[in-house]
């Protein structure tokens, strides 16, 4: 009976780390505006930086490699893997 409790409590431990892990996926930045305020990518995306997040981003530049990952509807965290893994918060824009 003890082991059935052990076995379902890792289950849900795992089912719970499963629902937790947000996809991410690498791309290049295209243009990054002279504001920080949008970030254009090679793959054809297109976002919104975050209000006060901008100042990082004024220094990304093209073909800066970049880790995209998903928060939660539009929102994603860009990590720019060129510039010492800085990162933002943004809004993607469909």
């Amino acid at each position: 009976m003890k082991n059935l409790f052990a076995a379902a409590f890792v289950g849900l431990l795992a089912a719970g780390a499963a629902q937790a892990a947000r996809p991410c996926h690498a791309d290049e930045i295209a243009v990054a505006d002279s504001a920080g305020t949008r970030i254009s990518m090679n793959s054809g995306q297109y976002f919104t930086v975050y209000p006060g997040e901008d100042a990082n981003v004024k220094f990304w530049e093209p073909l800066d490699r970049v880790t995209v990952c998903e928060l939660g509807g539009s929102a994603v965290r860009i990590t720019d893997l060129s510039h010492r893994d800085q990162s933002v918060k943004a809004l993607r824009q469909f």
